[in-house]
């Protein structure tokens, strides 16, 4: 087996990659976070944890989340793609509302990691908890008399009185290891690992860790994390393939078994029988015919 919490491949980029090397290996001996963090994914779709009005996922990271969740049958909407290298001003970020079918957040390893892709996914995050400080503004407002929708600075100075410290969705407004696994509105916060460096040649680089710290650190939250040495890293693996009908409960090992334990005891009985019953054995008569000339 071959494991690595590097997300920026799919398993079958690791199989070229290995194969090239030298080594003899398919996509089956392959576990990466990227492949760990899809199947986890794909395991809940159509659950309670995976809203099932939001089941796109939002990613920052590289080719090889979206190579895996493609495989696995998940749809995702890339930060890459949607922001690139682009810079979006916080106060127009205040304004955006996060796509209504994303249900939840990848973070990986992202060379190109921006604060609008950070900015974004904490939107999508915080979905639930800033819609319930808008309402509680806008009530507040038209209590008072006042027309027109608040502002962000608003939002923002209404939050953090209402919280004692912080801003809108700082850490110290979030609830104390407020879990990734909330109610059916909430959105999954999951990491691929949580290495804060990675090697590259000699030294030592930011790594997906690093990444995650940031949205980690702005909303509060843990997220549910699929790198080493968590044991989501190793998914379990699929059920032996079969002829026969599942119901049947029969694999194409337990047949062979089967048989060849039929077959010793086919064996062992007849040498029982041929030598405790003593059955006696033909042997034919030898005649000599002498021919006279």
């Amino acid at each position: 087996m071959f494991v690595t919490n590097n997300s920026s491949q799919s398993r079958a980029m690791y199989v070229t990659k290995l194969n090239s090397l030298g080594f003899s290996a398919d996509k089956e001996e392959v576990l990466a976070s990227s492949f760990a963090a899809a199947y986890y994914l794909s395991e809940l779709v159509d659950t309670t944890k995976f809203n099932k009005q939001r089941q796109k996922v939002f990613i920052i990271g590289d080719v090889g989340i979206p190579l895996e969740l493609k495989e696995h049958g998940v749809a995702y909407i890339e930060a890459r793609e949607m922001f690139g290298a682009r810079h979006i001003k916080p106060s127009e970020l205040a304004q955006m509302e996060p796509a209504a079918e994303i249900g939840a957040v990848v973070v990986g390893i992202d060379n190109e990691f921006t604060y609008t892709k950070c900015a974004y996914a904490l939107l999508c995050l915080n979905r639930v908890k800033n819609q319930e400080i808008r309402a509680k503004l806008a009530a507040a407002h038209a209590a008072n008399g006042k027309s027109g929708a608040p502002t962000p600075a608003a939002v923002a100075t209404t939050d953090s009185k209402s919280s004692g410290s912080g801003g809108a969705g700082g850490p110290k407004s979030a609830k104390s290891g407020a879990s990734s696994e909330g109610g059916e509105s909430e959105c999954l916060f999951i990491s691929t690992n949580q290495d804060s460096t990675v090697p590259v040649y000699d030294i030592l680089l930011p790594g997906g860790g690093s990444c995650v710290g940031m949205l980690k650190t702005a909303s509060g939250r843990e997220p549910i994390n699929m790198g080493k040495p968590e044991p989501r890293t190793c998914p379990p693996p699929p059920p032996p393939r079969s002829f026969f009908p599942a119901h049947l409960g029969l694999t194409d090992r337990g047949l062979v078994l089967s048989v060849v334990v039929v077959v010793v005891v086919v064996v062992v009985v007849v040498v029982v029988v041929v030598v405790v019953m003593e059955w006696p054995v033909q042997i034919p008569e030898r005649r000599t015919i002498f021919i006279i000339m």
